[in-house]
């Protein structure tokens, strides 16, 4: 698996397959997944991150990123749609939290709901370092649990070696992505 600046064709090509609970927690909030997906390019805001998970067949697999709030570009969203694949590889996922660390930078504060039955992405923005309230909130009669997280600066690694081409292309001259 290796990941990538995302580009609108992947959308199209993430949206029939996301998880099941994914496409649930969508219809709570009433959107469908490929209007959810190709949000980031039509908002048009600075400071916006959208990146696209890649099996070994060059599949789209996954989708990540922040979008910055209206008029508040330093806060934003924070989100990750997907199908079950990525879940299965612990060592993508450590690649990935430099990545995520990366971009977390750009802001001072991020946020989101997932339902309760979101068991594995939960877990996934504890491993990212969000704080997920203990109290739930109620949405259309379903309980949602809200995470944010206050990053602090970026101090990782350079995250070049795990991005693929797109992200080798844009910053090629970057030797350190700090």
């Amino acid at each position: 698996m290796y990941m990538d600046i995302a580009v609108p064709d992947d959308c199209f090509e993430l949206a029939p397959n996301l998880r099941q609970l994914d496409k649930y927690e969508l219809a709570l909030t009433g959107r469908d997944p490929l209007w959810s997906l190709l949000y980031p390019f039509r908002a048009n805001r600075p400071n916006t991150f959208t990146f696209s998970v890649y099996n070994a067949e060059h599949k789209v697999i996954a989708m990540f990123g922040c979008c910055p709030y209206y008029k508040t570009p330093k806060k934003a969203a924070a989100w990750w749609l997907s199908t079950d694949e990525p879940f299965k590889s612990w060592h993508y996922l450590r690649n990935q939290k430099r990545v995520f660390e990366y971009v977390a930078s750009h802001y001072d504060f991020l946020c989101n709901f997932a339902t309760a039955e979101q068991k594995t992405t939960l877990r996934w923005v504890k491993y990212m370092g969000f704080t997920v309230d203990k109290q739930e909130v109620l949405v259309k009669n379903v309980k949602m649990k809200y995470f944010y997280l206050e990053p602090k600066g970026f101090k990782g690694e350079p995250i070049d070696n795990v991005c693929g081409p797109r992200w080798i292309t844009r910053y090629q001259k970057s030797a350190d992505n700090s």
